[in-house]
């Protein structure tokens, strides 16, 4: 990350009348309060998804501060000298519960608050993320890498969409000089985030507080870098404060482009079970550190667990955990338990006779069928397709061959398959 020293430029002291998106929401409220503080006019705006006027009733009754319920994925027509665009859910719970509207409020969103920019001459400030980076293979990432991203995954919803934020920014600063710049936010906390952000600084907070056991997922080796948001603010308020940097008053910063694209955040990473370990010092928490590898439905998940791994080797759920507990019995971490837990496997059983009557799909021998294939599979049998994780599906063609002293002479054909 560039660290830049904002006290080489001047600073613009005058009341400027500014828009903030996404004003209700933990940075965004925390950026009004610091604009308010500085003698400027702030409207707010936010659809009230993740964010809460709870966060900005110190300022309701403030004469240069005004908060709208609008969102931004419709036009709005406003007069300001500045825009924060900050509008969109930052974290994965609330981001990917609607993935389409999370992509049309940072792509069609980030269009009309340019489109704004434009028409009255204002400069924006568009807010982005690390995780433009996606799962960067360069640590740390400096604001020139294009990171190792994933357009088709399950974050790509955020991740893609602020990519193509900054892509319009840029464009909208090359082809019609609009006064722009660009912030990548890392790991923010402080006061304000939501209890189920579902990010681990709050899920540890929440859980030290109640005095309960703080769940570490993994071993707790992972990493991060957090910024508290009053540090965060600081640098996007003074990063708006200046104009963009002049070829002639670079000063070691030529690699910086222009408009400015900035890395916000601490360069120094934590691990997670430290991050854990500090909240629980701090809470005095009586709570202990529960490692949690994350439960495991073996059938459909096992490459989370060990690609390498024969399953055809493990005869029952009892064997398989012992196998998995010996895995893990060489991690020693003081005041960590491994939660591990075997889920039976759901199979909704078809049976499908094409001809001559019912001889397995009858109510005397399906229940005996049923009974001895859970023994020898060690799965559960359940009555409705929609519960079951695979289908198995027997299909039977029974012919009549002919009739020889009195007796029918018969073969079945019998075909089995499991389906996802």
């Amino acid at each position: 990350m560039y660290c830049v020293s904002f006290s080489q430029f001047p600073e613009i002291i005058q009341m400027k009348k500014v828009l903030v998106t996404g004003g209700a929401g933990f940075v965004g409220s925390f950026l009004c309060d610091r604009l308010i503080d500085e003698g400027h006019e702030v409207i707010a705006i936010d659809n009230f998804f993740t964010g809460n006027k709870a966060n900005l009733r110190q300022l309701q009754n403030n004469p240069n501060f005004e908060l709208m319920r609008h969102d931004i994925v419709e036009p709005v027509l406003l007069e300001v000298d500045w825009i924060f665009n900050l509008a969109c859910p930052a974290s994965p719970v609330h981001y990917q519960y609607n993935p389409i509207k999370t992509a049309k409020t940072n792509v069609i969103g980030t269009l009309n608050m340019l489109g704004l920019a434009l028409r009255v001459n204002a400069r924006i400030l568009q807010a982005s993320t690390s995780e433009v980076y996606g799962n960067p293979q360069v640590h740390p990432q400096p604001e020139g890498y294009f990171g190792h991203v994933n357009p088709i995954g399950l974050r790509s919803c955020y991740d893609e969409g602020k990519r193509v934020a900054e892509t319009l920014t840029m464009d909208y600063h090359r082809q019609n000089q609009v006064d722009a710049k660009i912030v990548r936010i890392f790991n923010t906390y402080g006061p304000r985030m939501r209890i189920d952000d579902g990010r681990a600084v709050p899920n540890f907070m929440f859980q030290a507080l109640k005095g309960d056991d703080i769940t570490v997922y993994g071993d707790g080796s992972q990493t991060r870098s957090l910024c508290y948001v009053d540090d965060t603010v600081e640098a996007i308020y003074r990063l708006a404060s200046y104009s963009n940097l002049s070829s002639a008053n670079r000063n070691g910063f030529e690699n910086i482009p222009d408009p400015i694209v900035v890395n916000i955040g601490n360069p120094v990473e934590m691990t997670v079970l430290d991050i854990a370990k500090s909240i629980k010092d701090i809470s005095d928490s009586k709570g202990m550190f529960n490692c949690n590898i994350q439960t495991f439905n073996i059938l459909k998940n096992f490459y989370q667990i060990n690609a390498a791994v024969d399953l055809t080797q493990f005869t029952g759920s009892d064997n398989i955990g012992k196998y998995l507990l010996s895995e893990f019995k060489n991690i020693l971490i003081p005041n960590i338990t491994f939660d591990i837990e075997i889920l039976p496997i759901n199979i909704y059983l078809n049976i499908d006779e094409k001809s001559f009557g019912n001889i397995l799909d009858n109510p005397l021998v399906t229940p005996k069928l049923i009974k001895s294939l859970e023994k020898q599979m060690e799965v559960i049998f359940v009555d409705l397709e929609s519960k079951a994780d695979f289908v198995l599906e027997i299909e039977i063609d029974t012919k009549q061959r002919g009739e020889s002293y009195s007796l029918y002479t018969s073969v079945a054909e019998m075909s089995v398959y499991l389906k996802n």
